[in-house]
């Protein structure tokens, strides 16, 4: 099941380009987990990744799940971020101000590992 939190986050992800390799992460998730909401997609004016063009990074929510560190983890042994920088990683599960969250996010380089 997927769900969007509200009508701001349908519309940045309807109006919006999001990077292909973006999509297929997401799609993966989607297979890998039984629910997932995006909280957060692109935002106008963010510097980071939310903000770029296409967008590179949505946020989904982590309360649902009971260890969302383990997701995460599950994740980035799957995919990776950049091979010239392994220390970034494709999921995070950390809070800006906003409240705990996963926030997933591609590079130019990412991609899946063939496991």
């Amino acid at each position: 099941m997927l769900q969007i939190a509200n009508y701001k986050v349908l519309k940045s992800l309807l109006l919006s380009k999001y990077d292909d390799e973006l999509v297929s992460l997401i799609l993966w998730v989607s297979h890998r987990l039984d629910k997932f909401c995006i909280t957060s997609g692109f935002r106008p004016g963010d510097s980071g990744v939310h903000g770029t063009s296409p967008c590179r990074a949505i946020d989904i929510r982590s309360n649902w799940y009971d260890d969302p560190e383990d997701i995460c983890k599950d994740i980035n042994s799957h995919w990776i971020y950049d091979p010239e920088r392994l220390d970034k990683l494709c999921a995070l599960y950390h809070d800006v101000g906003q409240g705990p969250h996963i926030h997933l996010q591609v590079h130019g380089n990412t991609y899946e590992r063939r496991i």
